[in-house]
């Protein structure tokens, strides 16, 4: 039996906002070719979306090295031992929970993650993320194995531990403002892209005589105007 009316809800996602419209752009062209094959009509509404997330190796540091000083949690024998038994039910390497703080990688454009709107938090101010272990190594993901674990002793000791780090981080940062500076300076950078709707190119830039303090508005008590133009791509 045919319904006289359907609605179907989907979500997109991609490395970059460019690869999104892409996407985007076939599943328009999917539903358009739907309905002709079909004969029916059809509409479509853009509900919401997200930005990409974007990457502050600063913020990342900080965290690193403040989860290397409070350490990856302790979790019991029995605590691994039901790990294991875990991992063996999903055919998985029997390696039980994660005891050490992995090294710091360096992170491309793609950072991975959820459907999660921190994303959108990161264009605003500089972000950074932090895992802990809180279910078997090598567990896949919307698992009752990650359910099982999460709501157990083990989530609730990653949990204290990433609590533990942010608080740690925290303190660091109040203390050493040259922190805090650095990874605004990477935030701002990482924002200019010469494509797209938010390209840089065509954008007028203007050149004050001193350091803008980053907090004053509108010119961050820069002093005088020294030079100003437009930005553009010179041709070899």
């Amino acid at each position: 039996m045919v319904p006289d009316h359907a609605k179907v809800w989907h979500y997109v996602r991609g490395k970059d906002r460019q690869e999104v419209e892409e996407v985007y752009g076939r599943v328009l062209q999917i539903a358009e070719g739907a309905a002709l094959m079909s004969g029916a009509r059809h509409e479509v509404y853009l509900v919401t979306g997200v930005y990409n997330k974007l990457v502050n190796r600063e913020a990342a540091r900080l965290l690193h090295h403040n989860f290397e000083f409070v350490g990856a949690p302790d979790f019991s024998e029995e605590e691994q031992a039901f790990a294991r038994e875990l991992q063996k039910s999903l055919g998985k390497p029997e390696e039980g929970l994660s005891r050490k703080v992995m090294p710091l990688e360096e992170a491309g454009v793609f950072t991975g993650g959820g459907s999660t709107d921190v994303a959108d938090v990161s264009w605003i101010t500089p972000t950074a993320t932090l895992s802990t272990a809180c279910w078997p190594l090598g567990s896949p993901g919307h698992s009752w194995a990650v359910v099982t674990c999460s709501g157990s002793s083990v989530g609730f000791k990653g949990i204290h531990a990433a609590a533990k780090v942010f608080a740690a981080a925290g303190v660091e940062a109040l203390l050493d403002p040259e922190i805090v500076r650095r990874a605004r300076l990477e935030w701002i950078d990482s924002k200019l892209t010469f494509r797209g709707p938010e390209s840089i190119i065509g954008r007028a830039v203007i050149v004050h005589a001193d350091e803008d303090d980053l907090t004053s508005q509108p010119t961050g008590n820069a002093g005088g105007r020294v030079a100003c133009g437009v930005i553009g791509v010179k041709k070899p």
